[in-house]
């Protein structure tokens, strides 16, 4: 239908409706029967011709189409997979994320059940670093005479130490309501040695005291070997005490149990973040690949509704063509009587099903939207 224009098939119906024409030479008009004749049923040959122009015309636009659908059809094939993988992972996480809620807050309620220490267990680890710091020094100097060098005064000096992290096992020890036999033997080796220790350090100490007291005498201050003794050992046992104490109000009555129910809970906390985090991912993954699917969906539906209207353009001009040829080839007819084959509906083009009906058909995915 592209080899004319309206202009043309107007001057085809002048020429076709005429009865005669022109004769080359001599220059006259020879008779001749108008096209198409009067008594002819089927549609004139160049209506034919505008049909199967059209129709060829159309028929282009169609493999054009399939051509362009076929290269946007893998991807979008792809996006629906993975939409579907999506939408079948994200109701297992959302369960997943639900059950660990569940066990967070199972776990948080147990914990809670059991009710927390007097003192709480920063301030308690504060007040037994403290009583280190404190005892560190002084010990320091009363072990400088001892020691050959520094680095042996302050090895003396950390050993004792260990009182305060001792006194901490104690203190909890003393504070469990139900006490196994390996606490009862805590509770009586560990003092045990602890004062044994202090003992053997107050023999040690002799030398020192022995020069403290002599300068101490030369000041008129009166403090016998075995006072100065006593004193050392009463500050280390009080070093002592007060670290059982703060144990003691910072340890719980059931200590193994809280300590077990407060691990249960940050493991379930960790793992409800865990899968809280995986089910929002994968949600938002899910959302991003609806918005991608949807706009590969309108832009293929946009592509092909363009060849469709195309189509259509020229399938409405081939039937007003038609229609116009009719028009001028009764005007110029001898007769007012149309043919037959004018009586009849003008030729519709066809336009393939694949133009009509967007295929949403991927292989086997058999995808409906």
């Amino acid at each position: 239908m592209a080899i004319y224009n309206l202009r043309q098939v107007e001057r085809q119906a002048k020429k076709h409706a005429r009865s005669w024409r022109w004769v080359c030479w001599p220059f006259w008009k020879m008779s001749k029967e108008p096209r198409p004749e009067q008594g002819r049923t089927e549609p004139c040959e160049f209506e034919k011709q505008l049909k199967e122009g059209a129709q060829c015309d159309i028929q282009t636009l169609s493999q054009k189409w399939e051509e362009d659908d076929h290269k946007l059809k893998p991807a979008f094939a792809k996006q629906i997979a993975q939409v579907r993988n999506l939408e079948e992972r994200y109701p297992r996480e959302s369960e997943e994320e639900t059950r660990a809620k569940k066990a967070y807050e199972e776990a948080a309620a147990n914990y809670r059940e059991l009710l927390p220490p007097g003192l709480r267990a920063g301030w308690m680890y504060f007040l037994l670093v403290f009583l280190g710091v404190v005892e560190f020094p002084i010990n320091t100097i009363v072990f400088s005479i001892l020691a050959d060098t520094p680095i042996w005064t302050y090895v003396f000096a950390l050993a004792i130490l260990v009182i305060p992290l001792c006194a901490h096992f104690v203190g909890q020890a003393l504070k469990q309501e139900d006490k196994t036999p390996t606490d009862r033997a805590f509770l009586i080796i560990v003092p045990t040695i602890i004062l044994a220790c202090l003992f053997g350090f107050g023999f040690l100490r002799g030398q020192y005291l022995a020069a403290v007291l002599l300068k101490m005498k030369t000041l008129g201050i009166a403090i016998g070997p075995t006072m100065a003794t006593a004193i050392f050992l009463a500050f280390n046992a009080a070093i002592f005490s007060v670290a059982v104490f703060v144990s003691y109000s910072g340890a719980h009555p059931q200590h193994r149990l809280y300590r077990q129910r407060r691990l249960e809970v940050k493991e379930a906390r960790k793992r409800h973040e865990k899968e809280l985090s995986k089910a929002n991912e994968t949600a938002q993954r899910l959302f991003e690949a609806r918005l991608a699917l949807a706009e590969m969906k309108h832009q293929r539906e946009k592509r092909w509704r363009w060849y469709g209207e195309k189509a259509e353009a020229l399938r409405a001009t081939a039937k007003h063509y038609i229609v116009t040829y009719r028009g001028k080839n009764m005007e110029w007819r001898s007769w007012a009587e149309p043919p037959e084959c004018f009586k009849k509906p003008p030729l519709d083009p066809d336009i393939p099903i694949v133009l009509r009906t967007l295929d949403w058909t991927f292989d086997t995915l058999a995808v409906s939207l």
